[in-house]
């Protein structure tokens, strides 16, 4: 299968972004934040709110994973997320 020219064009010490993924071992938001960040920029705006997508998905990921309670502006905890 034949790779859409867009990620081609831009690589990294000769890996491509599909490559990087895979050396990196990236879980699947990690490896879209990097294909967008090394995308042929034609669309840069819809290419960063891609990666702020991924990204927000990644953050509430690492949020359920951790457990973090969730804090107000002063710092105190309002409620745990489970």
């Amino acid at each position: 299968m034949k790779r859409p020219e867009r990620y081609n064009k831009r690589t990294i010490n000769g890996l491509d972004a599909r490559d990087m993924i895979k050396e990196l071992n990236l879980n699947f938001n990690e490896g879209n934040i990097l294909k967008y960040l090394l995308r042929d920029k034609n669309q840069d705006i819809q290419d960063l709110e891609k990666i702020i997508n991924y990204a927000q998905h990644e953050i509430e990921y690492l949020k359920k994973q951790n457990q973090q309670p969730e804090r107000n502006e002063n710092g105190v905890i309002e409620a745990v997320v489970w």
